[in-house]
């Protein structure tokens, strides 16, 4: 469609003419031009051809209104308003009237969008307008230029539709009502026996479990209660087996758990028991309280690792078995010396059926016994023998609880042993720092030629050399020694308190104390005093004694050294005797080199 310069639509039409038909090259071109009112009207004449209300529409490739069967006020605008520059393009190639920009479009943007959504394959669509429009598009040609639309109001589309719906309802009541009542009916029929196992079953949940069904029918109703009977008795058993095993399993878990407390305690109390012989009654007691086991007995193998020699017992059997001195020969006899040669746990059900089990006449009534060794960084110190009464007594269970517990126990030992080791160590070394302390002590006094003492009474120092019965006796006993003095005009005391260094005594203080009684508290401070007095005067004497060898060292170094200035034998007896004289402050000194008798002999006067 084409528009003039008073904006006037033309349609044309053009074919080529040819002399004849054979011809391929043209004489020329017809042309026919139509005002392009035809279209409107061709539209028109189509309006409700797809249905009551319906109308059609014809826009081009520009979206351009060419006929519109409902609103001819459109024509020839666009259906969406068009960018300013594609206006200009379609004005000066006559494709559109040359008008304002607003005069040349609907304004209709869902419009345009829906239709330019809309292809070959899916060509309806519905308008968001008021009245709400179904729509058909089809195309002209192949090319998809020009569209022809029919649109036609929802209402008029669904109006069959609602007529045939109210037309139905009455029917569909009709029925809706004859299947409700025939369904009420089947239902109650059907449900009446559902009904009662529903309730039973509700007996079933509150607890009543010897609920049973009638069966009274051979259908599928009678087959339900029968498979239902049959499910409950299920249900029964297996209940009843449930409780079994919870019952079962809760002992067990009672019983490992005293196992596990025994175990703990153990533990508890060998840390602050450090005596072995008492560790181990413990112990044995303990198992007793905690297992009640015929005999529980803990055998500790002798230094050669020979025996395996029994320490310690709960039963009277056993502890006539220790008077006696009861071991087993490691690896050759009883469980006991099984587990101790091997390390391993040993279990014997059954001890008349099991070889190994050694039947001691002081344990008749055994009838399963188990051994687990007692194990230290890997090495094998002895074994915790447990004997039953019943037959098949113990279980995996118990040897792992046990095992816990043996563990344990031998830590303790282990623990017991080095502690006495440890104290023996300690005590031998105290005994040879005090005599070396004393020996030192001895020297000491030795070279001052006289006990050393001194006395004050309130107004000065004098030396002493007698000591009080009180001193003596403290310095003998290492202990502090209080006595009332006697003839003295006010009741008083003497305290006599050791001067003590590694349990050697080698001093006394002695103290004329005032009063009727002295304080623990004045002996406290006292004894504290002396402490500190023997550390400060072993460090003097240490002192004295390291500056007396030093002497001596350097002495002996100065001779030797003047002695090496000559190779001359003479004058090295002569240099030798001048030098001890001088440094020694001796006054006859004599050396003699004597082959008679291969002797050489050296005289100091």
């Amino acid at each position: 469609v084409l528009f003039d310069e008073d904006n006037n639509p033309s349609i044309f039409f053009a074919a080529p003419i040819y002399h004849t038909a054979r011809e391929s090259t043209p004489l020329g071109l017809l042309v026919v031009q139509y005002n392009a009112s035809i279209l409107q009207n061709l539209i028109v004449q189509q309006n409700e051809l797809a249905g009551p209300n319906s109308f059609g529409t014809l826009i081009d490739e520009n979206q351009l209104y060419l006929a519109n069967g409902q609103n001819p006020d459109l024509l020839y605008k666009t259906v969406a308003p068009l960018s300013a520059d594609k206006v200009e393009h379609l004005i000066s190639a006559g494709r559109l009237p040359n008008l304002p920009p607003e005069e040349l479009t609907a304004n209709q943007a869902t419009l345009a969008a829906a239709l330019a959504d809309v292809s070959p394959a899916e060509p309806f669509f519905t308008t968001s307008t008021q009245p709400v429009q179904q729509v058909a598009v089809v195309w002209l040609n192949a090319h998809a230029e020009w569209q022809v639309g029919f649109f036609q109001p929802q209402d008029t589309v669904l109006g069959i539709v609602t007529t045939q719906t109210r037309k139905t309802i009455p029917l569909i009541l009709v029925i809706a009502i004859t299947v409700a009542v025939a369904s009420i009916g089947a239902t109650r029929l059907l449900a009446a026996p559902i009904v009662m196992l529903t309730r039973l079953v509700e007996r079933i949940a509150a607890g009543n479990m010897n609920v049973q069904v009638p069966v009274t029918t051979q259908d599928e109703i009678g087959r339900l209660a029968s498979a239902f009977n049959t499910l409950t008795s299920q249900m029964r058993d297996l209940l009843s087996d449930l409780e079994n095993q919870i019952t079962e399993r809760t002992l067990d878990l009672k019983r490992q758990a005293v196992q596990l407390q025994t175990a703990a305690q153990v533990a508890q109390e060998a840390s602050a028991l450090q005596d072995l012989d008492t560790l181990l009654n413990r112990t044995v007691t303990l198992i007793q309280d905690r297992f009640n086991f015929y005999h529980a007995g803990i055998f500790l193998l002798d230094e050669r690792k020979e025996y395996a020699v029994l320490r310690a017992s709960n039963s009277e059997g056993g502890k006539e078995m220790i008077r006696r001195g009861h071991r087993l020969r490691v690896g050759e006899v009883g469980i006991v010396g099984y587990v101790t040669s091997e390390g391993k746990p040993r279990i014997a059900l059954d001890v008349e059926t099991d070889r190994t089990h050694f039947a001691h006449p002081l344990l008749p009534e055994t009838r399963s016994e188990m051994a687990i060794p007692l194990v230290v960084r890997g090495n094998i110190i002895g074994a915790l023998d447990i004997q039953s009464q019943e037959p098949n007594a113990f279980d995996e269970g118990d040897v792992t609880v046990l095992e816990v517990l043996a563990n344990q126990l031998a830590i303790a030992i282990e623990n017991s042993r080095l502690l006495t080791d440890a104290r023996q160590t300690l005590e031998e070394l105290q005994i040879a720092y005090g005599k070396t302390t004393t020996e030192a002590w001895q020297k000491w006094l030795q070279r001052a030629n006289k006990p050393i003492g001194y006395r004050f009474r309130g107004v000065e120092i004098e030396p002493i050399s007698e000591k009080p019965p009180e001193a003596k006796l403290a310095l003998q006993q290492g202990q502090n020694i209080t006595a009332k003095a006697e003839n003295a005009q006010t009741e008083s005391h003497t305290l006599a308190v050791p001067i003590k260094l590694r349990d050697q005594a080698f001093g006394v203080i002695s103290l004329s104390i005032e009063g009727d009684e002295v304080s623990s508290d004045f002996t406290e401070l006292i004894e504290d005093i002396s402490d500190r007095l023997a550390i400060a005067l072993d460090n003097a004497r240490l002192y004295e004694e390291t500056q007396s060898r030093a002497m001596q060292e350097q002495v002996t170094g100065e001779i030797i050294s003047r002695i090496r200035e000559t190779l001359n034998i003479d004058t090295m007896l002569k240099t030798t005797i001048q030098e001890i004289g001088e440094k020694l402050n001796l006054h006859d000194i004599a050396i003699r080199i004597d082959l008679q008798d291969n002797v050489t002999t050296g005289e100091t006067r």
